[in-house]
Formats: C-alpha cells, structure tokens, sequence
C-alpha cells in the first residue's frame, strides 16, 4: 500500500477477474494518480497482465459518456495482451512539472505528452471524475470532491456501461412499495407506536446515472383513504374526522419536489447507493407546508432502483386535529411519514 500523497486524487482499483488479467494470472491493482498535467496509470505485480481494451472514460459537458483507450496513445507501445506488470502509464501536458509518482520511479513508465485542450481529466482545470473501463464494463471510479484523496474501488462482477442508459424514467410499482406514517400515543398506561400503511403510492422519477445530481423526481401521491392500522376504529376515524380522506377532494396526499440536496454530480453504477435530501411542497388536505425528506436510494439494477424517504412533521401545522379516546392519555404532535419503494424503468434515454 502507498502512501497517502497530497499533490492530487489517487484511486486504486482492485481488478478481480476478467479480461484485465492473463489466463490464470493472479489479480493486479491498477493505480490512477491525478494532478492537474497528468494522469498516471501503474500496472502493480509482478506478473503478465492483458490490459486490452483498458481506459478511461469521462461524462463531457453534454453528458455523453467519452472513452480514451490507452491503446490509442502512440506513446504506449507495449503488447496491451501481455504487460510486463510493473508498468507506468503517463498522460502529461507539455511542461508538466508534477512529480512521477514514486511506485513509477521505479519502474518502466512510458509517456504520452498532451495538449492542453487534450486533458480530458479536467474540468475549467480542476481535476474531474474519471472512470476506468474495461472496454464497455466499468473496472471503478472515485469521487473527486473527497477531502481524503485516497480511496478504494473494488471490481466485482463488471457491469457494463451500456447497460446502464444515460438517464432513465423510472416509476413507482405500488405492489413492491409502501408509505407509512407512525405516531406514539398512551395506550392504557403503554407507550405504543401507531403504524398506518398503504401500497397505493405513485410517482415517477428521471434517474441521470451521469450526473445524479441532474436527476427529476415528480410528484408523489398517497392515498390516504387507504391507509390501514391494527385497528379499524382508528382507521374510520382518520379517514372520516381527520385526514378526512373519505372525501373525494381530500383522498390523496402529495409531496411536490422543488429541490435535490447534496445529490452526488459523480456517475454512478449498479450497486451504488446514494444519500441525499429531498426539499418540496406536502400537501395535506387543503394545507401545503415545506418539508425536507432524507432519502437513500440504491441502484439494484440497470431497470430497478430500490429506496426509503423518511421526514417528521408537526401535525398541528397542517390543521389536523387528533381527539383522543378515553383508553389514550396522550398522543404525540409528530408524525413520521415515510415511503419505502421500488421503482422500475419505463423508458431508457
């Protein structure tokens, strides 16, 4: 293991299986040293590697995902089926003054200079996220914006890029999914937490596997007339007295997304699962307030996403008013309200 280096982002990429490797070779790391004029790639071992069809890949500022196979490079002119492991391979810009990382000072590196224009890991001249491919398969990448500029990427079983599409439409499927709301009250003397659940929950959302944070998520919607406890008493009584959800004009509850909060920019792949906020408009009978949900949603596979959105409320701000029974002594003014769902592709773009 090297040592941590301050002067740019060092990802290493533990390639497990696959056509990285020589029949029957044992695994290699591949070390990614970014700074801003160069980009070095060290092939670790002491073995034969098939780095065929290796590269890079970037989403350019339309969101098209751009491949730069080390094969293209004249510099590289060692056989790509069979590497002398170690080996350096190293991007620069003309007059680039950034030090060889020192695994490469003690090896072979070969050298491939650049224009400027040429420097596909930069971004306005700060380094970018920048993925490592095996031709279409995805072997790792590592967030530029982490303050460790270490970290660890392993390859399991390649998914490929194609399979995941630029963006996609995804929607809720109602029979996989379920919103719930939870309150505590006193229960003779017993402090309990009350669950109200439903499966009629709809929405869609446009997932952007390029730049997440690009990502639209629509309106969702509840129905409330739906919802159901351990307790048909209750369940009639927040139909009919306080959610008043028997009426037509106030069957459905809706949560409006206005904004994405901390959604990361940095392409994701099957597998990854982010964490985020959700900030828009929940509206409650004819009440709308602001709330923030937190969410985490993980990218099961290329055509389902699975997550869980989760927030509290003060009740009271919405108008709603809870008249105990005699058994409960008291009931809580929060409500927690949250939506467990899966969702499936629809449409691919």
């Amino acid at each position: 293991m090297f040592r941590r280096v301050s002067w740019g982002l060092l990802l290493l990429l533990l390639v497990t299986a696959g056509g990285a490797l020589a029949q029957d070779a044992d695994p290699v790391d591949l070390n990614v040293y970014a700074t801003e004029d160069s980009l070095t790639l060290l092939v670790t071992g002491d073995t034969f590697a098939d780095l065929s069809g290796i590269g890079y890949q970037i989403a350019d500022a339309d969101e098209e995902l751009v491949t730069f196979a080390l094969e293209d490079y004249d510099g590289f002119t060692f056989p790509f089926d069979s590497v002398p492991a170690p080996l350096c391979y190293r991007l620069e810009l003309e007059g680039a003054t950034s030090a060889l990382p020192e695994p490469c000072q003690l090896t072979i590196t070969l050298r491939q200079a650049l224009d400027a224009d040429e420097a596909f890991w930069l971004a306005d001249g700060e380094l970018r996220a920048v993925a490592v491919t095996e031709g279409e398969d995805l072997v790792g990448s590592c967030p530029v914006e982490s303050d460790d500029p270490f970290c660890v990427v392993t390859w399991g079983a390649p998914v490929g890029l194609a399979a995941l599409p630029e963006r996609g439409l995804f929607r809720i499927v109602p029979a996989e999914s379920e919103a719930r709301y939870l309150i505590e009250e006193t229960l003779l003397g017993n402090r309990i937490t009350v669950v109200g659940s439903t499966q009629e929950v709809a929405g869609d959302v446009i997932v952007n596997f390029l730049s997440p944070a690009g990502s639209q998520l629509g309106t969702i919607a509840v129905n409330a007339r739906t919802f159901q406890t351990d307790d048909a008493r209750r369940d009639q009584a927040v139909r009919g007295r306080i959610l008043l959800s028997a009426q037509d004009e106030f069957e459905f509850i809706t949560f409006a997304p206005t904004a994405l909060i901390a959604l990361t920019g940095d392409p994701v792949a099957v597998g990854d699962t982010v964490e985020f906020e959700i900030a828009g408009d929940l509206t409650v009978r004819e009440v709308t307030r602001e709330v923030i949900f937190t969410a985490s949603v993980t990218i099961a596979t290329p055509e389902r996403i699975e997550g869980l959105v989760t927030t509290e409320i003060f009740y009271p701000d919405f108008n709603l008013v809870i008249n105990a029974p005699p058994t409960i002594s008291d009931i809580a003014q929060t409500i927690g309200l949250e939506v467990e769902f899966v969702a499936e592709l629809i449409e691919a773009a």
